[in-house]
């Protein structure tokens, strides 16, 4: 009767990919009639921006989940116990909530990234409430391919509700019960999150403490990350630090002009220098590679790895830095970028080898 693309990960717990045919109502009223313009370009009025939606949704049910079929599903197996999460930055992934009864919530961050660690904790909060509130509440959980930002998130969701012990139990569980070949949450900056929000569980009084303020003064590249660089040049390798989870905020660069340099145990890097260091507190991102093949990874400073004295404080200080090592399967989409430089005999070496490289103390 319904052809859809959802799995229970659990009786109450279900991931699943967008919804199609639900075409932003408030997207459409910003793209047509006024002179407005926008996806669909302006001018047309709103027979046009309405017809397009309609095709547009039309073929893309072919291949996603019909959103009259998934509410009908939804509202027949579960009735009015299921709440609805949109995960989807993406404007055209914002739909009415009347589409299923007005019970939908929307925790969006962009494709490929995390969101801000605080983003998983009031999601967590939220969907935990919901379930506890009945015993038949369910919550089905989407992003647009229902696989990676869905991921992410409902292994938090499995380790916050006990479901499971810890997050390699949550990856497996969800993996398993998701995908086809294992793979689901991959992503190195997704799954690093997964294992910040876990740690932050343990540690309940430490979600209420300022995260602490770093400074990143330089970074290094290794290896086949050296190697990458040098193929593209200063002119077309870009380094930049970004407070927060948005590759839009406001960057610090790397200067252009590298140096090769001993990092000390007799090993010879490239350090590219942040001038001014970028000062962060909380989650930040490292953005390095050409514009149009870039590779990153997202961190957050209370959880970065940085050695401590005998009684559990930080040996880190303002004159004392702290070093931070990534190793190829711990960037995001490096091998991508590998690909794109013709690099492609190097990806398998380059995952556990050290890539990357930054120098951080106590701002």
């Amino acid at each position: 009767m319904w052809d859809l693309d959802l799995s229970y990960i659990t009786s109450h717990v279900i991931a699943m990919a967008a919804p199609a045919g639900t075409f932003s109502h408030q997207h459409q009223r910003s793209t047509s009639g006024g002179g407005a313009s926008g996806v669909f370009g302006g001018g047309g009025g709103g027979l046009r921006v309405s017809l397009l939606a309609s095709l547009y949704s039309s073929i893309e049910s072919w291949f996603r989940n019909s959103s009259l079929e998934l509410a009908s599903f939804l509202d027949t197996k579960h009735k009015s116990f299921y709440k609805v999460y949109n995960l989807c930055s993406e404007t055209n992934r914002l739909y009415d909530p009347s589409l299923f009864g007005g019970r939908l919530a929307s925790f969006p961050f962009d494709d490929h990234h995390v969101p801000p660690l605080t983003l998983i904790v009031a999601f967590t909060a939220s969907a935990s409430s919901w379930l506890a509130q009945h015993t038949e509440h369910v919550v089905a959980i989407h992003c647009k391919a229902g696989k990676s930002r869905t991921g992410l998130m409902v292994c938090a969701l499995l380790v916050k509700l006990g479901v499971v012990e810890d997050a390699n139990a949550a990856e497996e569980l969800y993996n398993r019960k998701r995908t086809n070949d294992g793979k689901g949450l991959t992503l190195p900056s997704q799954r690093r999150y997964l294992r910040y929000f876990c740690e932050a569980l343990n540690k309940p009084d430490d979600a209420h403490e300022t995260p602490p303020r770093v400074g990143v003064s330089a970074v290094y590249l290794y290896g086949t990350a050296a190697r990458l660089a040098a193929s593209l040049g200063p002119g077309h390798f870009r380094t930049r630090v970004l407070a927060g989870v948005s590759t839009e905020g406001k960057a610090i660069e790397g200067s252009r002009r590298w140096e090769l340099v001993d990092d000390g145990s007799g090993v010879e890097c490239l350090r590219i220098p942040l001038s001014p260091p970028a000062v962060i507190s909380g989650d930040f991102l490292i953005l390095l590679g050409a514009n149009n093949r870039p590779f990153w990874a997202h961190m957050h400073t209370s959880y970065l790895p940085m050695p401590a004295h005998d009684d559990g404080t930080s040996t880190v200080s303002a004159s004392t830095p702290s070093e931070v090592a990534l190793t190829g399967a711990e960037l995001d989409h490096f091998s991508k970028s590998l690909h794109a430089a013709a690099m492609s005999e190097e990806v398998d070496d380059a995952q556990d080898e050290r890539c990357v490289m930054i120098t951080v103390v106590r701002a």
